[in-house]
């Protein structure tokens, strides 16, 4: 290949970069001094190559977190570095709130689902974390029949959840102590059902405007999921969305069954936003399993997008443990 067609491949195909005269000689003189390869590589194979390597460059670049996401990251991490605390516990038992003070400072709290599960909260500065619990210093031995319930708890509460699919054997125990300290039983409902459906029409409105289809919306929520959860290729092939039905992808969903409930459009803090749930469910049951056996990352995974900025506004998970009680 001459140089002057090599300059004209990378015009038609890296139109949006700067090439220069002095950046193709640079190539150029590099490729000179390298020793001969056994088998030769043509300048029209590295050409490819690059151009493989940008475009996937761009997908990553193109998705845009809120800080609210990077906030709720730091803050998960800092809670498992000092407790121990899974993603998996935090959503399935516990209900995140942000209070975003300044671009650099923030409070993150997890309500636990139950009084005996306490709160945590992360105080976070300059991406700097430090975490308490409501129930640090209490007695958290004897299983459940302590006052304040912590890690081995949880895992416990876990275990019980995925493989004998019944929650009644801690749940009657922290309903009583929810009781007994005049806190009664103070799950939230899930996102979808406390979010107030206003303005759809004008959230709508903003997508069309700004050329995002309910199919753009749905991929980039995939998208958003596979990277702030570090899901592989495969895993992100059993991300379904609510049109289909994750323990059985050949049977149709009725449209009316799952929108304005799973997939909605409206407006929040001035935003139109287009919320969403996506399911992984990685495995089938068993011809003898009532259930499908539950594998790390599966659940359900809330994602909240600016339909005019493009903008990923939050991401909620939630594992689908308690479900199977």
């Amino acid at each position: 290949m001459k140089n002057n067609e090599f300059k004209e491949l990378v015009d038609q195909n890296l139109s949006g970069l700067v090439w220069d005269e002095r950046k193709r000689q640079k190539v150029l003189h590099a490729l000179s001094e390298e020793e001969k390869p056994v088998k030769k590589v043509s300048t029209t194979f590295i050409l490819i190559a690059a151009i493989v390597c940008l475009s996937v460059t761009a997908l990553a670049a193109g998705l845009i977190f809120a800080n609210r996401v990077t906030t709720q990251q730091i803050a998960e991490k800092a809670v498992y570095d000092q407790y121990g605390l899974t993603s998996t516990m935090l959503g399935a038992y516990f209900s995140p709130s942000v209070n975003e003070k300044t671009d650099s400072e923030a409070t993150v709290v997890y309500k636990g689902s139950y009084y005996v599960l306490g709160d945590y909260t992360v105080e976070i500065k300059d991406k700097k974390a430090t975490v308490s619990w409501s129930h640090d210093g209490e007695d958290t031995s004897g299983m459940f029949d302590a006052e304040a319930w912590g890690l081995e708890q949880l895992q416990e509460m876990v275990r019980i959840a995925t493989t004998e699919h019944e929650i009644s054997a801690f749940s009657y125990k922290a309903l009583a102590i929810d009781e007994k300290h005049n806190n009664p039983d103070n799950r939230e409902n899930n996102p979808m059902e406390t979010s107030e459906q206003l303005g759809k029409e004008k959230a709508m409105a903003a997508a069309k405007a700004a050329g995002r289809s309910k199919d753009d919306l749905i991929a980039l929520a995939k998208d958003a999921v596979t990277e702030a959860y570090a899901l592989t290729s495969e895993q992100r092939e059993k991300l379904y969305d609510p049109y289909v039905n994750p323990f059985d992808p050949q049977e149709p969903v009725d449209p009316e069954d799952v929108e304005d409930w799973f997939i909605a459009y409206y407006m929040k803090d001035e935003k139109p936003i287009f919320s969403i749930q996506l399911t992984l469910q990685q495995k089938e049951a068993g011809e003898s399993d009532d259930y499908p056996p539950y594998t790390e990352k599966d659940g359900y995974y809330w994602v909240y997008i600016n339909v005019e900025t493009g903008i990923i506004e939050d991401i909620q998970y939630e594992p689908d443990l308690n479900s199977n009680g």
